[in-house]
């Protein structure tokens, strides 16, 4: 490079952590650097309030102080105009209260901060940063004098001193992470405590810095049809629309009656803490710690508002935050926008969604087919169903089949159409002001989108349904209703169900379609393809997939069906409802997939938390929240048919990943013994929560609306001479008449309790006609979790007793058990002394001579916890050693430690 090119050649003072020197180089160029993203059309956001523990105690205090209950006396008081204005301002006012109830109570103002990749050690404090401007100067110093001895060796020191510091920092950090984990089992912080400390805690990047792309993708996201592009069909709803604004919207209506405070005060019962305030600033905690006279002026507000059928503005304003989906970071399509809105507005419209939900169910409005979002249904409902039908229309007819379509609405809910919406409200029977206020927040709902920690201009959400609204998918179960009622009016066949038919499954947008026959199915798709296009509802016909269900075995003849002119694909298996199904309709491959999932969270959580070696109980408790509940998603359905007894259960994806987790959590290999794994640690298997999740779901079936699908497919099971899998495992555990009456919460416990107690029996009984667990036999302990494995903190110490415990271990009594190296059982003698002995645990933690000089070191210590230790006899002292006593339990971890490091194994 030629020299005249170079523009600087700098040597750094030397960095706090190195001993080395930085070298900056400067090098001409011709090339001009690009300019940054433009990020114009991007505005501040208003602080936002922070609840901390110590809110509570301040905040009641304040609402309790004479001049606040003044301005909610006068509050109260007022008589506020009958009009939008009037709505405004009311709602103005007791946010004014509220913001001055939190700004004198000291509740923390947090700034939206810049989001950046790089994130702030907590642990890096004030001290540390005095430490390193420290350290900073005398380097600086050092390289303006290098040969300054003195100025060499305080460098030295303080540098020494700074790592030393830095290292106490971080695992005083550790060290208090996994106290808070410890402390916060004990009540509902665990999670939010797993979330201040985990990975989760950080803030992901947005790579589209951009406001004004964010802008634009989704102004075009929610977007009016415009008039030109209307077709004849949509005209016609529009003006539909209009005739019966006019003719009998204003009809008196029973939804419009005062909002009462007892449903105000149940719905603020329901209000989760540590949800993000909109961009009123008002937190739910505002509202729940609100006094009577708080919850009596949000009541008076809610009841104007419904009085003028006009939803406030201060409302209106929702943040959106892109959350990235998966596939390229740059495309906005590949993001999905959370909104954030006012909680006092979202409080509104959940007592408006009670009040409609029981409207539409008093009078019959939904399809029975519809099951999303709905009370007294489950994702599992129409699984159980769909199953039901396989049953009966495939496994039990000869040569059945059953032709399905499996359609993927694009976007559903950001698709809903607001005139088509509007028409279906009233169609409904929802009119009066409750339509009003409804139409009133859909015409005037305006979205900002939040861009690094700034926002974009507002725009106008002309489709859709709100996020984060309560009240939205109830309000999409009506717009979609039509589809339900179209389809079912078809000439199109459908599937025999007891005594109803079946043409299909609707559950919020995820809809399959049903028939018994190639021409049916096509005749459904038809009419699909019909009221998409009138309403407005986009199909992704990628990823609509035809499926064909048969016998495994069944000769299988390729279909064509279309939609829109498109040949619709044909799979072999499909997520339903999370989870995957096959042609024969078998749920190994969902039990398989669940099992994938869990085992990648597992594992991810496990990265998070490898730094801080959480006890095993806080293991334990990760489980059973986090994992489980994925794990056994659906097993009441598919649990009692796929492995309805303990034998098979054992050999499941599900209680295999469960034998996994105990012995990774053991430190153990994977032949160690499943039953003295489990016992180690408490853990019964997971068939019991299976069971008990069975006969809960049982008890729902039958308290079912007769009319139901999933209640005539429990009917039809009871029907069939050959009883189904729950129907078998009810019969199981219920020995009297199974079909009588119904089960209370106390008896299921009392059934799981007696199938528990089951359990432990035959525990007992296999460990104790076990050849390989004869230590384990020896302890006879409790079925719960054992006492060393709380005690000793370091997983190298519990593992060293786990392995000695359950027989993991390389001594001969087990080594030559072994295909590779086997041995009879005389013939497996100790290598490490000449006594000619059998080398088993006793022998080697009690007999052996090598380990002599460690026995009597360790047996002194031991003897101070415990007088007569020395003179108690080998199987009780053998006990001791392998932590049955809680005093002595680390003693015991470090003598069975050091005798296996002298063996070599």
């Amino acid at each position: 490079m030629n020299s005249t090119h170079i523009n600087a050649f700098t040597v750094t003072p030397q960095t706090h952590l190195s001993d080395h020197s930085q070298l900056l180089l400067y090098i001409k160029s011709s090339n001009k650097p690009s300019s940054k993203p433009h990020q114009s059309g991007l505005y501040n956001l208003p602080p936002s309030f922070k609840w901390t523990r110590h809110s509570t105690i301040a905040y009641r205090e304040v609402i309790n102080r004479p001049d606040i209950k003044d301005q909610l006396t006068v509050f109260q008081n007022h008589t506020y105009v009958l009009s939008p204005q009037g709505v405004n301002q009311a709602a103005k006012d007791l946010h004014s209260i509220l913001h001055t109830i939190a700004e004198t109570s000291n509740i923390k103002k947090v700034n939206f901060k810049k989001s950046s990749n790089k994130q702030p050690n907590k642990w890096f404090d004030k001290e540390c940063r005095t430490l390193r401007n420290n350290l900073r100067t005398v380097s600086n110093k050092k390289h303006r004098d290098p040969d300054n001895i003195d100025l060499r060796i305080t460098h030295g020191v303080l540098q020494k001193n700074y790592k030393q510091i830095l290292k106490k920092k971080k695992q005083n950090l550790i060290s208090q992470n996994l106290q808070q984990l410890e402390e916060a089992l004990q009540d509902n912080s665990f999670w939010e405590t797993w979330s201040q400390i985990g990975s989760g805690s950080k803030k992901k990047h947005l790579h589209i810095q951009n406001g004004n792309i964010w802008l634009n993708y989704f102004k075009s996201l929610y977007k009016d049809i415009p008039k030109e592009e209307l077709t004849g069909e949509q005209e016609h709803i529009i003006r539909r629309l209009h005739e019966l604004e006019e003719k009998i919207k204003d009809f008196q209506n029973p939804l419009d009656t005062p909002i009462t405070p007892q449903e105000v005060a149940e719905k603020i019962q329901d209000l989760r803490s540590k949800k993000a305030s909109g961009m009123d600033g008002i937190l739910p905690e505002m509202i729940k710690h609100g006094s009577p006279e708080v919850h009596t002026a949000i009541c008076k507000v809610f009841n104007l508002v419904l009085s003028v059928g006009f939803y406030p503005q201060v409302w209106n304003q929702g943040l959106i935050t892109p959350i990235h989906k998966s596939g390229d970071q740059y495309d906005p399509a590949n993001y999905r926008g959370i909104c954030v809105s006012s909680t006092l507005g979202k409080l509104f419209n959940s007592i408006q969604n009670k009040r409609i939900l029981s409207f539409l169910t008093q009078h019959y409005v939904l399809n029975r087919s519809q099951a999303g979002f709905l009370p007294n249904h489950r994702t599992t409902d129409h699984i159980y169903t769909l199953h039901s039908l396989i049953k009966d229309h495939v496994h039990n007819t000869k040569h059945g089949k059953i032709f399905a379509c499996f359609v993927d609405f694009k976007k559903a809910f950001d698709s809903v159409w607001h005139p088509g919406l509007f028409l279906k409200l009233l169609e409904s029977g929802i009119r009066g002001k409750t339509y009003d206020v409804i139409k009133s927040s859909y015409n005037e709902n305006f979205c900002s989108i939040k861009v690094n920690g700034k926002r974009t201009e507002y725009f106008r959400q002309a489709r859709g349904v709100r996020q984060g609204c309560s009240l939205s998918p109830t309000l999409f179960n009506i717009y979609i209703n039509g589809l339900a009622e179209a389809l079912e009016s078809s000439s199109a066949p459908g599937l025999t169900l007891h005594d109803t038919e079946v043409k299909f499954l609707l559950y919020a947008d995820d809809l399959l379609l049903l028939s018994p026959t190639e021409r049916g199915l096509q005749d459904s798709l038809e009419v699909l393809e019909k009221y998409s296009a009138a309403w407005a509802l986009p199909i992704n016909q990628k990823k609509t997939k035809v499926m064909v269900f048969q016998r495994k075995n069944a000769k299988t003849k390729s279909s064509c069906f279309t939609l829109n002119d498109c040949t619709l694909d044909e799979a072999n298996s499909y997520t339903y409802l999370g989870l995957e199904t096959n042609r024969s309709g078998s749920f190994k491959p969902a039990i398989e997939a669940l099992r994938d999932k869990v085992r990648r969270t597992f594992y991810a959580i496990r990265r998070n938390l490898y730094k801080l070696k959480p006890p095993v109980r806080v293991w334990l408790k990760i489980f059973d929240s986090v994992i489980t509940p994925i794990l056994l998603y659906g097993s009441e359905v598919w649990g009692p048919i796929t492995y309805p007894d303990q034998p098979k259960w054992d050999t499941s994806p599900t209680e295999i990943f469960h034998l996994e987790f105990c012995k990774h959590l053991l430190q153990v290999h994977r032949s160690t013994s499943n039953n003295a794994c489990r016992a180690e640690l408490g853990r019964l298997p997971l068939l019991l929560a299976v069971q008990k999740r069975a006969l809960s779901y049982w008890d729902h079936l039958n308290i079912s609306s007769l009319n139901s699908y999933h209640h005539k497919a429990l009917l039809a099971n009871k029907d069939h001479p050959k009883p189904c899998g729950l129907q078998q495992l009810i019969s199981t555990l219920i020995i009297q008449n199974p079909h009588e009456g119904n089960l209370t919460k106390y008896q299921i416990k009392a059934l799981i309790n007696d199938s528990r107690e089951n359990y432990i029996r035959e525990w007992r009984h296999d460990i104790a006609n076990s050849k390989k667990l004869t230590i384990y036999q020896s302890l006879q302990r409790e079925y719960k979790l054992a006492p060393y494995l709380e005690v000793l903190q370091d997983p190298k110490d519990r593992q060293i007793l786990s392995r000695y415990r359950l027989s993991a271990h390389s001594l001969e009594i087990e080594s030559g058990r072994h295909r590779q190296t086997y041995k009879s059982r005389e013939n497996r003698l100790c290598q490490h002394c000449d006594r000619e002995a059998l080398e088993d645990e006793v022998h080697f933690l009690l007999q052996c001579p090598k380990y002599s000089a460690l026995r009597e070191t360790h047996f002194q210590r031991l003897s101070a916890l415990i007088p007569d230790f020395t003179s108690i006899e080998e199987t009780r002292k053998l006990h001791i050693i392998l932590g049955e006593e809680e005093p002595a339990v680390k003693i015991s971890a470090q003598y069975v430690a050091e005798c296996h490091r002298l063996r070599g194994t």
